[in-house]
């Protein structure tokens, strides 16, 4: 929210610590509750910087929220924006996708980050939401076998399984033998959850109801990974940056060549198989476990709002997005 610094009068701006505060209470109690609580912590949050005004105001704040996906490249992003424009303070915030489409949308951020497209439900419930693609992710199954070797293969349909029987389900063919103990889902609302679900075949919502034998639940790729690092046998999902740079587990080769056990388990990937998922050219890496990586603005962006998602996009942030495993704008064919 731009606010520029109110001299000593009844008009306060929202500080990053309340900004902070307050997507906790959005991934919580939702935007409506979350209207309530603003009206009391501000009278007056003005929308109308210019980028020019922003080159010269020392107090022009902009809030990102939303997916921790897309959270570690907006944070290199904005330091790059901010150096080249000393007037603007950006204040990078997680919380997921949800409460990064939640707090746009109710204009307590002024740029969410969402790690997928919206859906037709999604589409009809934020009318006026505008979606701006910067880049685009893969998702990939992760399992800690408490060893080093990786041994198994990401078979969709036995995935499928243990998303919806739990940790008895045991497949006869395609994950050589892979019988986990615990599954673990997200409980927020995740661009990273519904791709993943969408792709081993599970209904719409269906990732988050996983309500069988030993099956937990956690908020944001961060306590995933914690969660799946800390127990052998856990099975989870992340983003593949997260999973390229992780310890303590192995993510899982996709099998996605036909419908068997076909892929490898020295499959190793990089953000340039899943580029070239994207760009149709032939990949490890398949196509249908690629997602979006968006900005969110509520209505057509002020002049500042468009300036740092022209500035995100430019090929010079290109290497941002690379340096943790993420595909730049730029480097897609067709967006």
């Amino acid at each position: 929210m731009y606010a520029n610094k109110k001299r000593m009068n009844n008009e306060m701006a929202v500080s990053p610590i309340v900004a902070t505060l307050v997507l906790i209470v959005v991934a919580v109690i939702g935007a409506v509750a979350v209207g309530t609580i603003m009206g009391t912590f501000s009278t007056d949050v003005s929308k109308q910087a210019s980028a020019g005004q922003a080159a010269s105001a020392s107090s022009t704040n902009v809030l990102l929220a939303g997916s921790t996906t897309i959270q570690p490249a907006m944070n290199l992003v904005a330091a790059d924006y901010m150096a080249a424009n000393p007037g603007v303070k950006i204040t990078v915030q997680g919380g997921g996708s949800g409460a990064g489409l939640q707090s746009v949308s109710s204009g307590i951020a002024d740029i969410g980050m969402f790690s997928q497209a919206m859906d037709t439900a999604q589409l009809a419930a934020y009318p006026t939401v505008k979606q701006y693609v910067v880049g685009y992710g893969g998702v990939v199954a992760i399992y800690n076998n408490g060893t080093t070797p990786s041994t198994y293969v990401a078979n969709v349909s036995d995935l499928k399984g243990f998303y919806t029987t739990g940790a008895t389900y045991h497949a006869q063919n395609g994950m050589n033998g892979l019988v986990p103990t615990e599954i673990v889902t997200r409980s927020d609302v995740s661009g990273t959850a519904d791709s993943f679900g969408s792709y081993i075949g599970l209904a719409s919502g269906a990732i988050y109801t996983t309500t069988t034998n030993n099956a937990v639940a956690k908020n944001g790729n961060g306590d995933m990974n914690t969660e799946v690092k800390g127990h052998v046998g856990a099975l989870g999902f992340t983003d593949l940056d997260y999973a390229l740079t992780a310890t303590g587990y192995i993510y899982l080769p996709w099998d996605n060549i036909g419908g068997g056990k076909t892929g490898s388990v020295t499959t190793t990937y990089t953000y340039k198989d899943v580029r070239d998922a994207k760009n149709g050219i032939a990949s490890t890496f398949p196509v249908g476990a690629v997602r979006p990586l968006e900005l969110l603005t509520n209505g057509q962006p002020s002049a500042l709002e468009n300036s740092i998602i022209q500035f995100t996009t430019s090929p010079s942030e290109a290497g941002q997005f690379h340096s943790i495993n993420l595909v730049h704008a730029s480097d897609v064919v067709t967006l």
